[in-house]
């Protein structure tokens, strides 16, 4: 019976620490939105219809580049660090190409993020690669 008792006690232990890292490697700000493109490499985009939306639960991203759809994974963490990677997506001639290949490009970038006014920052360093602002899903 103790010996029962006491793989039990181990076994919710094991849960618990799993779904407390779970919840440290989520974030809620990025998650649950639609985040279209505004501006890439200091260049207006707001037009190329390029947007990005993270999935916690798969730790994955997905979206448009403006013609093409795309898919990676993604990291982040509570100091806003974030790291996307393995992006691919389909190879469809559009125009705007120039504006999809920076954003996939400033994507891999990638080494942290703010959150200001609705808008998200892609940063590398302190070297500002992207603007993104909220859309409703």
């Amino acid at each position: 019976m103790k010996h029962t008792l006491f793989l039990f006690l181990i076994g919710i232990t094991v849960l618990t620490a799993c779904a407390t890292k779970k919840i440290k490697q989520g974030n809620a700000s990025l998650e649950g939105k639609r985040w279209d493109l505004v501006s890439v490499d200091g260049k207006s985009a707001a037009n190329a219809g390029s947007y990005i939306e993270f999935d916690s639960t798969s730790g994955k991203v997905s979206g448009k580049g403006g013609c093409n759809g795309f898919g990676g994974t993604y990291t982040s963490e509570t100091d806003n660090k974030l790291k996307i990677e393995g992006i691919i997506s389909t190879k469809m001639a559009c125009d705007h190409l120039d504006i999809e290949n920076s954003f996939f490009r400033i994507l891999e970038k990638t080494d942290r993020y703010a959150i200001n006014k609705g808008a998200l920052q892609l940063y590398q360093g302190n070297s500002l690669l992207a603007t993104l602002k909220a859309a409703s899903l």
